[in-house]
């Protein structure tokens, strides 16, 4: 099973083994404009294998919460800084609102 890693866990330093798979799953409101967006991602160290979003009610209501699930690969051996941002695409990344980050040791 995939490691799961989450707003708590921005800022450690984890170590992976090549071609092993991982998941960050980041809580945010919905109906808000904002996404979560993966910023500069280093292909030849990681592959975004899968990105998706789930509602965490399911009460029907508009703008309740929700979790953007990203599923990652470990490609090569090496390090990278995985940056993952919150903000309105339209409106860029410089007014991003939160910011996660995890750097990545591959063996």
């Amino acid at each position: 099973m995939a490691r799961v890693f989450t707003i708590n866990d921005s800022g450690r330093e984890i170590k992976v083994r090549r071609g092993d798979s991982f998941r960050v799953e980041l809580e945010a409101p919905g109906a808000t404009g904002y996404l979560w967006e993966v910023e500069d991602l280093d292909t030849s160290r990681l592959d975004l294998v899968n990105k998706s979003t789930r509602v965490l009610l399911s009460d029907g209501r508009v703008g309740g919460p929700i979790v953007t699930v990203f599923t990652f690969r470990a490609v090569s051996e090496g390090s990278v800084t995985l940056t993952i941002e919150y903000y309105r695409p339209w409106e860029g990344r410089a007014t991003s609102e939160r910011s996660f980050s995890l750097k990545v040791n591959i063996l």
